[in-house]
């Protein structure tokens, strides 16, 4: 679930975008794992989905990437974070685990407006995402 006040918007990225509604402060946190927002989707759970279903689920969620075959379905905004364009750096990093589960904080200041962006190693699907993805217009 994130913790910080956004915007959704399209994105210059790819489809719709996460922006900071204010400005951020290195080291803010921006998602931690809500039992109540986010679903874990087990593997064996995912595969009963129908082929449409499972493609959705790997479009919005990630996949775990300590226990890559499970899926995490955001139940809130961050289902639009983007990953940045290659070669720039993402503005959020990995900052922890709480719970089993990875904590994303600023990497750096971000201004309100900017499009937050979570970095590849977040999401054990990068590769598969990015083979797909075409960018907005």
């Amino acid at each position: 679930m994130l913790r910080i006040p956004v915007e959704i918007k399209p994105s210059p990225i790819h489809g719709y975008g996460c922006f900071a509604a204010f400005d951020i402060k290195k080291g803010t946190v921006i998602w931690t794992f809500s039992r109540i927002f986010d679903r874990l989707i087990m593997e064996y759970v995912r595969y009963r989905g129908t082929k449409e279903e499972q493609e959705k689920l790997l479009e919005r969620g990630y996949a775990d990437p300590t226990y890559p075959a499970d899926i995490i379905m955001c139940g809130d905004e961050s289902q639009f974070l983007n990953f940045p364009i290659p070669p720039e750096e993402a503005n959020i990093e990995l900052g922890g685990v709480i719970d089993g589960h990875d904590v994303l904080v600023a990497r750096r200041e971000i201004k309100a407006g900017e499009e937050l962006t979570v970095p590849p190693e977040s999401d054990a699907s990068y590769e598969q995402k990015m083979s797909k993805r075409k960018p907005s217009p």
